[in-house]
């Protein structure tokens, strides 16, 4: 169930521990921090995660991308997108022992996307949206990026299919004098990410 609280139930069963290892019948949040167990917040990992592509991508590939894009004068944005839900639980808060916290907030759920695309500066550009992410929508983005930055664009962005879809491809293809866009491989790595972004 999501969201539901740890039960705190009592079991006779000793798992298995170290010889000579002492074990006492309890809790078995009592238990969990006997055996150093903590309740925590897991991080996504998707399947596809290569780091070892990635990590090709940023000792070669990426040093020629921003090469490129110093040789022409252009500027290196990261871009990516996400989706946004009134009711998300982004994290734990603090309080007070025995009085859970309570954050207000509308009763009616609502949801909206964004794309943003980000410099090795820290200069943001961001569209917020409604609906499925489409070709369209990301040319929209394109198009807007483009009106504001002042020198040719360089953006990096994941193998989404919208990214790769033919119609994008044919309107980046008219844009080539002010866009170019790269890929990384398959699913991205923070790690390595950072390290590129530290690089410059």
């Amino acid at each position: 169930m999501r969201n539901a609280p740890t039960p705190n139930v009592r079991y006779r069963f000793a798992p298995t521990r170290p010889e000579g290892a002492a074990f006492r019948c309890g809790r078995s949040a009592d238990i969990c921090d006997d055996g150093g167990v903590t309740p925590q917040k897991p991080l996504r990992r998707a399947y596809e995660h290569n780091p070892e592509a990635m990590q090709r991508w940023v000792d070669d590939e990426y040093p020629a991308i921003r090469a490129q894009a110093r040789r022409e004068g252009g500027t290196n944005f990261w871009g990516d997108e996400t989706g946004m839900r009134s009711d998300h639980q982004a994290g734990r808060s603090w309080g007070r022992r025995g009085k859970t916290p309570v954050v207000p907030g509308t009763g009616q759920r609502f949801r909206c996307n964004q794309i943003s695309a980000l410099t090795n500066r820290g200069r943001l550009a961001f569209m917020v949206f409604r609906g499925r992410f489409t070709g369209p929508v990301f040319i929209t983005f394109l198009r807007r990026l483009l009106r504001h930055a002042q020198q040719p664009v360089f953006l990096i962005v994941d193998e989404h299919p919208v990214h790769r879809s033919a119609i994008v491809k044919q309107w980046v293809a008219r844009q080539r004098a002010r866009l170019r866009l790269f890929f990384l491989p398959g699913v991205r790595s923070q790690i390595h990410l950072n390290r590129a972004l530290a690089a410059g």
